[in-house]
């Protein structure tokens, strides 16, 4: 596929635009990919003890409207495009002295 065939979106966050390219399979998230993303980690706990412990702090995050995310089956999914513009404006946000 060419790239002047390719839809881009520009979003603008804080006046610093990112390209954003298509979204793929790969673009929807599971919590506990969101949470790899996030860099959320519970290096004590076990294996498993870790992967629910993950997903249920993003669950939570995502009920509370804190990061955004959608439902789809019952199952909580995150855009890693969203999550990123998302953790930037954030960011930014904080840098000015806005945030906590």
């Amino acid at each position: 596929e060419s790239t002047t065939n390719r839809k881009i979106l520009y979003f603008t966050v804080h006046r610093s635009s990112c390209i954003v390219p298509p979204m793929t399979d790969h673009d929807l998230l599971t919590p506990e990919e969101a949470a790899d993303v996030l860099r959320i980690d519970y290096p004590e706990a076990g294996a498993e003890e870790r992967r629910r412990k993950k997903r249920r702090r993003v669950e939570d995050l995502l009920r509370a409207g804190t990061i955004p995310g959608m439902k789809i089956g019952g199952a909580w999914r995150v855009s890693r495009v969203q999550l990123l513009v998302h953790v930037q404006a954030e960011a930014a946000r904080r840098v000015k002295g806005e945030g906590p």
